[in-house]
């Protein structure tokens, strides 16, 4: 991948939510930025989400997951796992956050 981000160029934003502390939390794209640093870039292109609750975080990590892998993909293991997560995240969508 490094070898053809070299080549090429990143195709694709990566996704990230600022956090309180100014900083980014990447939710889609940590392979492309792997990557995109062993192939001796300093920038990637991003999405930004600068106010972006935990849950439609999970949301988006879930969501673009499985849009790279098809839940066939996934062992029988880690779809009960991410059917689980998908869940839990619309059970917590509609509620307040705390904190």
């Amino acid at each position: 991948m490094a070898d053809n981000i070299r080549a090429v160029g990143v195709f694709h934003h990566i996704i990230v939510r600022k956090t309180a502390r100014s900083k980014y939390e990447i939710l889609s794209g940590h392979n492309r930025v792997l990557a995109s640093q062993l192939a001796g870039l300093t920038t990637i292109k991003a999405i930004v989400h600068d106010k972006l609750s935990d849950s439609d975080a999970d949301q988006i990590v879930m969501i673009t997951n499985i849009h790279q892998r098809s839940l066939a993909d996934l062992s029988y293991t880690e779809r009960a796992l991410v059917l689980a997560k998908y869940h839990e995240v619309n059970a917590r969508q509609g509620q307040r956050s705390i904190g």
